[in-house]
This record gives structure tokens, C-alpha cells and sequence, in this order.
């Protein structure tokens, strides 16, 4: 089951500060598209869950961001920015280079689902190395 969720309010948030920071245009493109992204950690498969892990559930909503680009700009930041935020909020954090980074994300738009975004995920997240637990 989830153990944390990020809200619409935070995500408005992350895209925001990516548009005064790096530029692009603010706003959202389509709050349903946006809204689904969110509910994705619900998404029910043949009354199963369909994300079965929170990294998975994480993915999941990056690669989203990514494809169906809910903003008018900054999509692929705001996707980097809830991958980190959750993670950090799991108590994990990405051990990666930023050429990789910018690699992996660049891949998740011509993937055809988020798993090779998960299986990535899952070979560079390391338990956060300031939590005390």
C-alpha cells in the first residue's frame, strides 16, 4: 500500500518553482489528465491492485507526467521532482549521476509502459543516508 502520497497541491508547487527557475510557461495543460496521474496509486487491475509497490506506484506517475504532460511546460522536471520528493519521503534516495538521469527521463517518453522507469528506479534507489531507521 502507499506510505505516502503527494498532493496536487505540491505538484503545482514543484512546477512552479521549475518555471521561475529554468523558465517554460506556467500552468496546467489539463487538470484531468492531472487528476489521473494522481489517482494512479488507486488503479485497480481486475480488482488488484495495479502498482504493487510504492517505487512501483512512483514510477508509475513519472512516466505519466512524462507521457501525457499535464503542464504546459516543465513536464520532465516535475516528473524528476516527485521521483525524488517520494522516494526521500520512503526514506530512500537515487544514487545516480545527473547524465543518467537526463538519460532515463528522455527514455520514459518512448517506453511503452513505466516498467523499464521501475526497474531503473529499483537499481539505483538506496536507503537515505541521513534517516536515522
Amino acid at each position: 500500500m502507499w506510505h505516502y502520497r503527494i498532493t496536487k497541491d505540491i505538484m503545482l508547487d514543484m512546477h512552479t518553482m521549475l518555471v521561475e527557475r529554468y523558465g517554460g510557461r506556467l500552468g496546467v495543460r489539463s487538470s484531468d489528465i492531472l487528476d489521473d496521474i494522481l489517482a494512479l496509486p488507486d488503479q485497480l487491475f481486475f480488482g488488484e491492485q495495479r502498482y504493487t509497490t510504492p517505487l512501483h506506484q512512483t514510477a508509475a506517475m513519472a512516466s505519466a507526467i512524462i507521457k501525457r504532460e499535464p503542464f504546459l511546460s516543465q513536464n520532465d522536471g516535475t516528473a524528476l521532482l516527485v521521483i525524488v520528493y517520494l522516494c526521500y519521503h520512503m526514506g530512500y534516495q537515487i544514487e545516480a549521476t545527473h547524465a543518467e538521469l537526463v538519460v532515463t527521463l528522455k527514455h520514459v517518453r518512448r517506453d511503452a509502459d513505466e516498467y523499464p522507469l521501475y526497474e531503473w528506479l529499483k537499481e539505483h534507489v538506496v536507503p537515505h543516508a541521513d534517516l536515522p531507521f
